[in-house]
């Protein structure tokens, strides 16, 4: 289960940290605030993919990276993406990089 969330740099947000209940979440917010982004970040996390078109658009405007950070507190496990314009993804678990992203997919189950 999704214990916390860090972004930096992702689509609108510049930094972003927040910490998730364990039995429900709610984002609520004006039009264009950065709700469907966050639940993109989950997406992206899990499936090693956004919901944009390219990755190049995942990364905040201006920015030359993004990170995105995760923790898992039923597994005690941190996943860390890490997206640089002109670069390959780069998936981290528990600090670990994968060779392969498909290794990595189906590790948090997630529908978008």
């Amino acid at each position: 289960m999704l214990q916390s969330l860090t972004l930096s740099n992702f689509k609108n947000y510049e930094k972003c940290s927040l910490n998730f209940h364990e039995e429900f979440n709610i984002f609520h917010g004006d039009n264009g605030m950065g709700k469907t982004n966050l639940i993109d970040a989950i997406h992206l996390l899990a499936a090693c993919k956004t919901g944009a078109s390219n990755d190049k658009y995942a990364i905040k405007e201006d920015s030359p990276f993004a990170r995105l950070t995760a923790l898992l507190n039923n597994e005690n496990s941190q996943i860390v993406a890490k997206l640089e314009k002109g670069k390959s993804k780069v998936f981290e678990w528990n600090q670990k990089p994968y060779d392969r992203l498909v290794d990595h997919i189906g590790k948090i189950p997630v529908i978008l």
